[in-house]
């Protein structure tokens, strides 16, 4: 009872004195989620569905704030330069890593100015074809791309895109080459490759769903390490044979560097808590909860570093100052 009694008089004090560990009163106010593209999108609402959990969990708001511009670099910025108090959060994906391989001076350092937090969700990327294509599964398309090494293109979202790189990851992969039409916009490209202006993309489940329903695009391969469950007919790359294409669409949280370990923490927990909540809504927008913590998520993007400066080097793909 003594030794009760002195705990709480200590903890008493600390929190009079201010000194009371960050963890026992984070949050105390909201919290801003940076959303670093524009309203609208998988990524958008991945953000907004986790905020909405987290301040069931956190009793503070979680709001989103979407800072587009400059392929994501300006919200990723600012949230490097905010305070690291656990009060502004980023919401990263794989443009996030992809910014530190095709950059020549990208305006942070993953390592240096974040600390991962949690991985929540992932959407692999489908190999589409439109439905004049002639192949109907992957060997036929490979096989048609080496008999015709300059006839076939693949649109892309734009230069150094994850569309972009996934196709110039897959020509690597699958020694072919298909040369490489860039779009302002996925939108824009899964419209022309249904309408035959280009053969193919690698594009996400979500986005090209009603073009598949209609029959105007084909899926003929799913990336990551299991079939999609709304399409299991589809093999994954690695069944058809096509080694070394490990990519999805990752959502991710990271925090500024030097937020003290246990808000990280807390942070984590609470993501944890909040996946299990909206585990049907994600999926309903074609994302698979997958609850990553913090360690692991950091070294999952070192290796996204490393694969997409790969990408970069491999392709010629041109550096953006």
């Amino acid at each position: 009872m003594r030794k009760l009694i002195a705990s709480a008089l200590l903890a008493s004090t600390a929190v009079l004195c201010g000194t009371a560990n960050a963890a026992d009163i984070f949050p105390t106010r909201a919290i801003r989620l940076i959303v670093p593209f524009a309203p609208g999108g998988s990524t958008d609402a991945s953000a907004r569905m986790l905020a909405t959990a987290m301040a069931q969990h956190l009793g503070q708001p979680v709001v989103v704030e979407n800072k587009a511009g400059g392929g994501a670099n300006i919200g990723t910025e600012f949230v490097a330069r905010s305070a690291p108090d656990g009060y502004t959060i980023l919401l990263a994906s794989p443009t996030t890593a992809i910014n530190m391989a095709i950059y020549k001076n990208p305006p942070f350092n993953l390592k240096k100015d974040f600390v991962p937090v949690a991985e929540f969700g992932t959407s692999p990327v489908v190999l589409l074809v439109n439905d004049k294509f002639p192949a109907r599964t992957l060997a036929e398309l490979i096989a048609l791309c080496k008999k015709n090494p300059d006839k076939y293109f693949f649109a892309s979202a734009g230069t150094g895109s994850l569309t972009h790189l996934t196709g110039e990851l897959f020509n690597e992969s699958a020694g072919i080459k298909v040369h490489h039409v860039p779009y302002k916009g996925a939108g824009p490209a899964m419209t022309d490759v249904a309408g035959g202006q280009a053969q193919m993309l690698f594009g996400l489940e979500v986005g090209a769903g009603a073009l598949m329903q209609a029959g105007k695009l084909i899926p003929l391969a799913v990336s990551g390490k299991q079939r999609l469950p709304d399409l299991p007919h589809v093999p994954t790359l690695d069944e058809a044979g096509v080694h070394g294409v490990d990519v999805d669409s990752w959502y991710g949280i990271l925090a500024p560097a030097r937020t003290p370990p246990e808000v990280v923490v807390k942070l984590e927990q609470a993501i944890a808590l909040s996946t299990k909540d909206i585990d049907s809504k994600l999926s309903a927008v074609g994302i698979l909860p997958e609850m990553v913590g913090s360690q692991e998520f950091a070294k999952r993007l070192d290796e996204q570093v490393e694969m997409w400066k790969k990408a970069v080097d491999t392709s010629h793909t041109p550096m953006q100052d």
